[in-house]
């Protein structure tokens, strides 16, 4: 058919809600129902046609020409952890860490309704982002969520890629615009293909794993400059899914910017100690888009009365990659 109305988990078309739901300064991404012929249509959007042609588009409470130009990207990713262990006190205390950053993009995983009603009533994340997702109608339990700065990201089109799941995963991609200002000039546009993903958890599952990767890798193979961010559940001595990322031309953030010598691991998930959590870019040799650093976000929040233990806003570090452009001389 050339429309769909349902998801691939069997949701059906939440556009009702999410006009129901937009209210106050939090603006909504509303989802959009395209005819075929209209997808073939937006090939420059660099975001492919997609199974069941999910597609947001922004309600004009963007106006481009309040966009302003930036010095500095800054991305962060987070799994944020469904489990109800202080789940109220560590949504919260996430939520103030990532005010405090104030990053122009941020990609959640393990999102759950009870996380997106603290981040709806957050008084920084209502005034200064859009959403994908706030009342928890882009998933069952849990799922992914990109938030955008209003005043600095131009966002032209967000869909989910469909990927082989035993888990109800499946990546989400956005096509943004951000302008970059230099001391040599103004007005330097970047646009990108940002995806956040939450690939397969399970141990058994790591062919399913290597398949989600390996079609997102393919999807984003026309688009000159990639951004993938998230919960890769990938660990160092996964080498083939590894090296399809290198070998389709992804550049490891961290490890990029390690210095010589460094013992730090990057670790990102503390119950096994693993760097789960990462950041690629895929850009053009000529590119001038370049990252400048990556930071991993391990503050403790405080100590359990009960344990003894110290608690942390969720089993997953955060990261955030800032990223330039290089001044043209």
């Amino acid at each position: 058919t050339d429309t769909h109305r349902e998801t691939s988990l069997g949701m059906p078309d939440f556009t009702a809600q999410l006009r129901a739901f937009n209210k106050g300064n939090l603006t909504h991404c509303e989802t959009v129902v395209k005819r075929r012929s209209d997808i073939q249509a937006s090939n420059a959007l660099n975001v492919r046609p997609l199974a069941f042609h999910e597609f947001w588009k922004l309600h004009d409470t963007q106006n481009c020409k309040d966009v302003v130009q930036i010095r500095k990207l800054s991305i962060l990713s987070w799994n944020v952890w469904f489990d109800k262990y202080k789940q109220i006190e560590r949504a919260h205390a996430l939520l103030d860490h990532v005010s405090a950053l104030g990053p122009d993009i941020i990609a959640l995983q393990e999102v759950t309704k009870n996380f997106l009603d603290i981040l709806a009533a957050n008084s920084f994340i209502r005034e200064h982002y859009l959403c994908t997702d706030c009342n928890a109608c882009t998933f069952s339990s849990y799922g992914v969520v990109l938030l955008f700065k209003r005043s600095t990201v131009t966002l032209k089109a967000c869909s989910f890629l469909q990927v082989p799941t035993t888990q109800g995963r499946r990546p989400l991609l956005a096509q943004c615009t951000v302008t970059f200002a230099t001391d040599q000039q103004e007005g330097c546009p970047v646009d990108f293909v940002l995806a956040t993903n939450h690939f397969e958890s399970n141990l058994e599952d790591a062919p399913v794993r290597a398949q989600q990767i390996q079609q997102l890798i393919s999807h984003l193979s026309d688009a000159p400059h990639a951004l993938i961010v998230g919960d890769f559940n990938v660990k160092t001595e996964d080498g083939p899914m590894l090296s399809a990322l290198q070998d389709a031309h992804f550049v490891d953030l961290w490890q990029h910017l390690q210095q010589e010598g460094c013992s730090d691991k990057g670790v990102t998930y503390m119950a096994s100690r693993d760097r789960l959590d990462r950041a690629f870019l895929k850009a053009p040799t000529d590119s001038k888009l370049t990252a400048t650093k990556f930071a991993i976000l391990d503050q403790q929040v405080g100590i359990d009365e009960e344990t003894g233990k110290q608690w942390y806003p969720s089993d997953h570090f955060g990261i955030c990659v800032d990223f330039s452009v290089q001044s043209t001389k």
